[in-house]
């Protein structure tokens, strides 16, 4: 069995009503779609650990023992204790953008990384790690992933109010691409990176010289498509691919579907070589376990 290993923030996410009074209920959830990822693949038996950072409070603790109770191995987790607290993102239901909560430590993100063999999964992407006090670690990272003859799956997950200056970060986004064998876009991301969100044009013009395979989740056509060399294909989706839960179930049941396809490097350092018949078991486990993840999840958004 492949091994996992997801790398991104580990941040709250604080759910209000759209009216809110006093003493009114509110919700919480781990805040980012690969928090919630490594936790539906640790609740679905698999090996997986947890790498980012969470400050020696509640609420990173609350995180660390929330990952713990799914299976999610949390011993690459950096807990910081310079006073900054855990990332926080306050959400109202009649606002556009969160309030968030950050926390910029100035020392370098460092933590010890769990052993990677042949084949296994490594996870990464948010704008959490666009910043440059991540650069060495991520460099060193996927020098070691590559050497070690492992997959490395990129999930930008880019928002506007995260990356407001996109033509700053776009050089890292392309070079954690280019060292991706698969990247994972919504049309969010194709819209601030390429200007468009018509998945094959942005395929064809501009990820394809980065990155072999480029999985593609659009709303408008209620359709998740593989882009891989010169095959295409597609999956049907029920729900619209608009919430956190439903991109983390879809990033999970990527893994799990080369898990289940016993999914390896051919050559060492060689692009991943997937034929259609892979690619369109791929596409159809993505988006029946992205809809099975929003359709059964206790909070939503």
């Amino acid at each position: 069995m492949k091994k996992f290993i997801v790398i991104g923030p580990c941040r709250m996410d604080i759910l209000f009503p759209a009216d809110t009074a006093p003493g009114a209920p509110v919700s919480w959830m781990p805040g980012s779609s690969l928090q919630n990822a490594a936790m539906l693949l640790g609740q679905s038996g698999m090996p997986v650990w947890m790498i980012g950072e969470v400050a020696r409070d509640a609420i990173g603790s609350l995180l660390c023992r929330t990952l713990e109770a799914s299976g999610v191995n949390t011993q690459s987790i950096d807990c910081i204790s310079t006073g900054e607290p855990t990332a926080t993102s306050v959400f109202f239901n009649n606002a556009t953008s969160p309030i968030t909560y950050t926390s910029n430590p100035e020392q370098r993100f460092d933590t010890t990384w769990p052993r990677i063999d042949p084949g296994d999964v490594v996870i990464l992407g948010s704008p959490t790690i666009l910043t440059p006090r991540y650069h060495q670690f991520l460099s060193d990272l996927l020098d070691h992933i590559a050497d070690r003859n492992a997959i490395a799956i990129y999930v930008p997950s880019l928002t506007p109010h995260e990356v407001p200056r996109i033509t700053r970060a776009t050089p890292v986004i392309l070079e954690l691409m280019e060292r991706a064998d698969i990247t994972v876009l919504t049309p969010t991301d194709t819209t601030m990176l390429f200007n468009n969100t018509e998945a094959q044009k942005c395929y064809r013009e501009h990820v394809r010289f980065y990155c072999p395979t480029m999985v593609y989740c659009s709303g408008n056509t209620s359709t998740l498509s593989i882009h891989h060399r010169n095959t295409t294909v597609e999956a049907d989706i029920r729900t619209a691919p608009l919430s956190l839960i439903w991109h983390a179930g879809a990033i999970a049941s990527l893994a799990s579907a080369l898990n289940h396809l016993d999914i390896n490097r051919q050559e060492p350092k060689e692009p991943l070589s997937l034929s259609p018949e892979q690619l369109q078991t791929i596409a159809i486990h993505m988006a029946e376990g992205a809809d099975s993840a929003a359709q059964n999840a206790v909070i939503n958004h």
